[in-house]
């Protein structure tokens, strides 16, 4: 693919370059929860496209996925950037059928297909020279995924941009690392916007009722293991993960090893 094709097809699905933009910060009622770090959240539509991860998806996940939506994390306190992003679908199909009494056994009745879908990805880059040096994605039902810098599957284009390559898994959208399109454009079809303008929103329409929001507003909480999935652990829906997990159900076979609780 020439390069203005390429870029003919980056416009068509939402991720081309469109030149500097001014960082933006959103004005919402949403107070976020910090954790005693200092943090300074933005919009640099620009950087966030350059760090933008590729995803390979399905027809299927295509015709459900609505977009991403991503921020920045800075603080004077740490010697890495992180570009945030939130993938959002009009929802979840079920995986499986009922299981009957082991799932009210958990707390969690059979169906785990939900209307929206929400699955995050944080890409850490050194604060100096912009290099990738971890990512943090859902590796399954909001548990962990850990990239190292360690031969990541990363793309890197001529503007200086670096892209993760990861494999979205039907039906629970959850993320593989995808080493065969190292190199290639992403097939995701949808619109990258600011995740600062949507957080009080989302959490308004219970979207994080059941989530860490120490998981979703600080994303060195991962690293430094303060939190260890994405999930409020008090919450029945944690719960049910964590059970899914142990009986190999729900797409735990189709997740990395790594992702998965103990």
């Amino acid at each position: 693919m020439d390069e203005m094709n390429r870029r003919r097809f980056l416009a068509s699905v939402g991720f081309a370059s469109i030149g500097l933009t001014t960082p933006t910060t959103a004005q919402t009622d949403y107070s976020w929860t910090d954790g005693g770090d200092v943090i300074d959240r933005s919009y640099p539509e620009d950087e966030l496209r350059r760090h933008v991860p590729y995803l390979t998806t399905s027809r299927t996940a295509r015709e459900s996925f609505i977009g991403l939506y991503g921020w920045k994390a800075e603080s004077p306190d740490r010697d890495t950037d992180v570009y945030a992003y939130w993938a959002r679908y009009t929802h979840q199909t079920p995986g499986i059928g009922d299981i009957g009494l082991m799932d009210w056994a958990v707390g969690a009745f059979a169906s785990d297909g939900h209307v929206w879908d929400h699955e995050p990805s944080y890409v850490f880059v050194d604060s100096e020279t912009g290099n990738f040096e971890l990512a943090v994605v859902t590796g399954y039902h909001h548990f962990p995924l850990f990239v190292s810098s360690q031969s990541p599957p990363i793309t890197r284009a001529d503007d200086g941009g670096q892209h993760l390559h990861l494999k979205v898994v039907d039906p629970w959208h959850h993320y593989l690392l995808d080493n065969d399109t190292i190199g290639g454009d992403p097939t995701i079809y949808g619109r990258l916007e600011s995740f600062l303008d949507v957080r009080g929103e989302w959490d308004q329409n219970g979207v994080f009722d059941a989530t860490n929001n120490l998981a979703i507003d600080n994303p060195w909480a991962f690293p430094d293991n303060r939190v260890d999935s994405w999930w409020d652990e008090s919450t029945r829906d944690a719960k049910a993960a964590r059970w899914w997990a142990w009986l190999g159900l729900r797409g735990a076979d189709e997740a990395s090893p790594a992702a998965l609780p103990e």
